[in-house]
């Protein structure tokens, strides 16, 4: 496998688990995990497909031999989080079908040498696209394609007749508990009032991923407050992050963020986006295959200095 192919519709591939019930297993994460598995379960109703949710990776070990599983799409198979190569060791072998949504994929090369015809691996960018093809010598199936929240139905989300507010208030009671959930929402609506001059969003993270960047005193970082409250998503779980990370993005102009999937989401938006890469490769290798081009205002930051996330204040 040399080069890098044109990315390949996703439909054409989930078409091909029609006729039969699948397993399928979402990220654990933040809201952007959210936003990636309501974009999902939207398609597999759009196409049609028949499918169990496996809330619970945990669960995955024991499902029935000669299952078909589809795992959800995200960033579970690198240095940060690795969970999903300890799920895909658990089912190769076992599985009739193994399908991994567009994800981000680095190291495991032992895995990768191993799977067989019966997986296909689908990368969101062309970085883990070289890898995987370069280490996947068992006959596994890889593919390109963009990462599943540029599959998302917005105006079904945006659509709903629920106020902004009280989504915003059950994503966080859900997340956090009644009392935590207030102080939380309280919070949000101070800041979001703070920056209504400037109608301009900061929402940077401060974990492993981050890359440094000075944090704003205005800061919301969406992802985290957005969460399931246990990190994992069924279906109501993932519509509830999904429509109040995207209603309350919806109520800025500007974006600055080095969440990839806050940048995603101001990108379908219509949003002027400054997206800053994150301490490895992903969002720049996101942005180069499925934004730059095709989401004219959005803009790459590609090294943290200080002052850089609010330079959009005088652009």
């Amino acid at each position: 496998m040399t080069g890098r192919p044109a990315p390949m519709a996703m439909d054409d591939l989930l078409r091909s688990l029609a006729g039969a019930r699948f397993f399928y297993v979402p990220n654990t994460g933040n809201a952007g995990d959210g936003l990636i598995a309501c974009a999902t379960l939207q398609v597999f109703a759009r196409l049609g497909l028949e499918w169990v949710l496996v809330r619970a990776p945990e669960d995955v070990p024991a499902l029935p031999a000669g299952s078909s599983v589809v795992i959800g799409g995200g960033g579970h198979m690198t240095r940060y989080w690795n969970g999903f190569a300890t799920l895909l060791e658990a089912l190769h072998g076992r599985a009739r079908r193994i399908v991994v949504l567009p994800h981000t994929i680095e190291g495991n090369e032992r895995l990768l040498a191993q799977l067989g015809p019966t997986v296909d691996l689908v990368c969101r960018e062309a970085v883990s696209y070289a890898h995987v093809a370069a280490h996947a010598r068992g006959g596994c199936r890889v593919h390109l394609s963009h990462d599943m929240a540029f599959h998302l139905d917005l105006a079904s989300l945006l659509a709903s007749r629920r106020p902004h507010a009280l989504e915003a208030w059950r994503a966080l009671r859900g997340r956090h508990g009644a009392r935590r959930a207030w102080l939380v929402y309280t919070t949000l609506r101070r800041l979001r009032a703070a920056a209504r001059g400037s109608r301009m969003l900061n929402c940077f993270r401060a974990d492993a991923e981050s890359a440094g960047w000075p944090i704003p005193e205005d800061n919301i970082d969406l992802s985290g407050i957005f969460a399931s409250h246990d990190a994992r998503y069924d279906a109501g779980d993932a519509e509830r992050s999904a429509r109040a990370l995207v209603s309350f993005v919806n109520r800025f102009d500007i974006v600055n963020t080095d969440r990839l999937h806050v940048g995603i989401v101001g990108a379908l938006l219509g949003k002027h986006v400054r997206l800053h890469v994150g301490a490895y490769y992903k969002i720049e290798a996101v942005y180069r295959l499925s934004l730059e081009g095709r989401f004219p205002r959005v803009v790459l930051v590609a090294s943290p200095r200080r002052g850089a996330a609010s330079a959009a204040r005088s652009a």
